[in-house]
């Protein structure tokens, strides 16, 4: 790469969000060569952001761009947690969740390099699952069970509606778990459909898990999906409420918690997804890792 002292690297995921960076790849890229030296790279295949980013570590890049979704991000995090390096953000993913939560423009590339220029760089908080850095949230039971029944075809295709399709046809299938949740300490059991372990307040969208959860304060928030009765209806009743209200406010059947140290187990074994990959299954331990990246943050 030359001269790296002052360079950045630009990685670009060119399938993110459906193909949208194709559109505006040659701009965004003169863009950010006005701000300094650039190097570019664009991924063929999961896991190449991770290697890219790594090599830019060692090569001591100082910053690193990410023009994708959330997988994305979450690839190179995993090579830059705790190194010197900055972290900045050109939202062009599905959801785009970290990116709402610093308080980037998504979908507008001019706005999110404008951000990208400002250079308002703020430490961020990740977690880690079983050794699996994530800046989001872990899914552990039936979200991480919709992920795993999406087909990156159709996720290319239909875009969040993928995951309406999938969600529709767990929910058929889906029983419930006995879960033993220990939180700094103190353990608390349940039967549960789903449980959410957030480094953040937003799930998706415009959907808020976990609304009091940020990503400095050095804790993570816990949502219990407890299953009351027929635990089908409940947790229908428990999503439609987040669809429609964007909050489950008002929910006696979620409990909230909050904790910097969390193993979650049950019986039987579920599935753990982490910023919407899925990295195994119970039981699982996560840890907080306060400062652990700074970041390229908007004004909120």
């Amino acid at each position: 790469m030359g001269n790296t002292a002052a360079r950045s690297l630009l990685i670009i995921n060119p399938i993110s969000g459906q193909g949208r960076v194709r559109e505006s790849k040659d701009r965004m890229v003169a863009r950010l060569r006005e701000l300094g030296p650039l190097d570019v790279v664009e991924t063929r295949r999961a896991g190449e952001a991770n290697l890219a980013a790594h090599r830019a570590v060692e090569e001591g890049v100082r910053r690193i761009i990410v023009a994708g979704g959330d997988g994305s991000v979450n690839e190179v995090i995993n090579a830059i947690a705790g190194a010197d390096v900055e972290l900045a953000l050109v939202p062009r993913g599905t959801g785009n969740v970290l990116a709402r939560e610093l308080g980037i423009p998504v979908n507008d590339v001019d706005a999110a390099c404008d951000v990208i220029a400002a250079g308002r760089s703020v430490p961020m908080d990740l977690a880690r699952a079983n050794g699996r850095y994530f800046a989001l949230m872990a899914g552990i039971g039936f979200d991480a069970a919709v992920v795993d029944r999406v087909d990156p075809d159709v996720k290319d295709l239909l875009g969040p509606a993928a995951y309406g399709l999938a969600g529709i046809s767990e929910l058929l299938r889906h029983r419930a778990s006995r879960f033993a949740i220990t939180m700094d300490g103190l353990r608390y059991e349940t039967d549960a459909s789903l449980v959410v372990v957030a480094n953040v307040s937003s799930y998706a969208l415009r959907i808020k898990i976990a609304s009091h959860a940020s990503y400095d304060d050095g804790f993570l928030d816990v949502c219990v999906f407890e299953s009351a009765g027929s635990h089908k209806m409940t947790l229908l009743s428990q999503a439609l409420r987040l669809i429609l209200q964007g909050t489950h406010k008002g929910d006696p059947n979620i409990r909230c918690f909050r904790a910097a140290n969390v193993i979650v187990e049950s019986d039987p074994p579920v599935r753990v997804q982490v910023d919407g990959d899925v990295v195994g299954q119970t039981p699982t331990t996560i840890q907080i890792a306060p400062s652990a990246v700074r970041v390229i943050a908007g004004q909120n």
